[in-house]
């Protein structure tokens, strides 16, 4: 075995020791940190809310159909838009950096809305 490995082996082995014997430290000695509770004493972390605040579906499926009414409404525009790009550039010659990046921002745009409508 060289010198080199030999020193290697010699530190390696006295430290990897002392992380194994090393003492566990006591839960006393790392403060926690405890959310105030509502009654003003401990709170058990256990504890769940009784009653958690009613969700309003209603207003969150008004609110995705308006987002979904928009985002259609902006995704028309682009098409529009890149169907004018396509016009005017010779695809068979030159593939436009601009209409990939409209294409690819109508296909997120797209997925979007695809997931809205999921729900």
């Amino acid at each position: 075995m060289s010198t080199n490995r030999r020193r290697f082996l010699e530190f390696l082995i006295p430290a990897g020791l002392a992380l194994a014997v090393r003492p566990a430290w006591p839960q006393s000695a790392i403060p926690m940190q405890q959310a105030p509770s509502r009654s003003g004493g401990q709170r058990n972390p256990n504890d769940v809310d009784p009653e958690p605040p009613p969700i309003d579906t209603k207003k969150i499926l008004k609110a995705n159909q308006q987002k979904i009414e928009d985002d259609v409404q902006k995704l028309y525009t682009l098409a529009g838009e890149l169907r004018e790009q396509v016009k005017n550039t010779d695809s068979a010659t030159v593939l436009s950096l601009a209409l990939v990046q409209k294409a690819e921002e109508i296909e997120k745009l797209a997925h979007q809305i695809r997931t809205l409508a999921k729900g």
